[in-house]
């Protein structure tokens, strides 16, 4: 008897971690459009196939917005891009609930992230808006450790947005 259920329980254990730790489904791409709807799904661009920024001058000056699909949680994620003298001059980064609310400005969920994820939303965007400034191309942005899916989010964003300035 207690060999019988040891057998079950570990098949239960099994399974419990193969459904936890099966990749998610990747969100289907977008068309592109000047202002996209917020129901649009950020493109699936991968890394390694993007092309970089050439040399200083290499984006059309202007601001650039792209908005991606909301997350199951109703976070609708969004990049604004300036342009300036052919470089990214400016970053921003947020999420927005449907009501317009700013999730960096959230108290209660920044409050959250932070205990349950030991990592500060608001240290995680202006790390990722600063880097992307620095290095002038998304596909040199490097993820922010704890809040990978934001990072991934934001340079699919970033990505669609700069190819708008192309």
């Amino acid at each position: 008897m207690k060999k019988t259920l040891s057998i079950a329980l570990i098949v239960v254990l099994v399974l419990a971690l193969a459904v936890g730790c099966a990749p998610k489904a990747a969100p289907a791409a977008a068309e592109p459009a000047a202002a996209p709807a917020a129901t649009e799904a950020p493109a699936a661009t991968p890394a390694a196939t993007e092309q970089p920024a050439a040399a200083a001058g290499a984006f059309k000056d202007g601001t650039y917005t792209e908005k991606g699909k909301a997350d199951e949680r109703g976070w609708t994620p969004q990049i604004e891009i300036t342009v300036k003298d052919g470089k990214i001059a400016a970053v921003v980064y947020d999420e927005f609930a449907a009501d317009g609310k700013k999730k960096s400005e959230d108290a209660g969920y920044k409050d959250a992230f932070l205990k349950n994820g030991k990592v500060d939303l608001v240290k995680a965007y202006e790390s990722l808006q600063n880097s992307l400034v620095e290095k002038q191309d998304a596909s040199k942005v490097d993820a922010f450790s704890g809040a990978t899916g934001t990072s991934t989010t934001f340079v699919e964003l970033a990505t669609k947005a700069l190819a708008q300035a192309k």
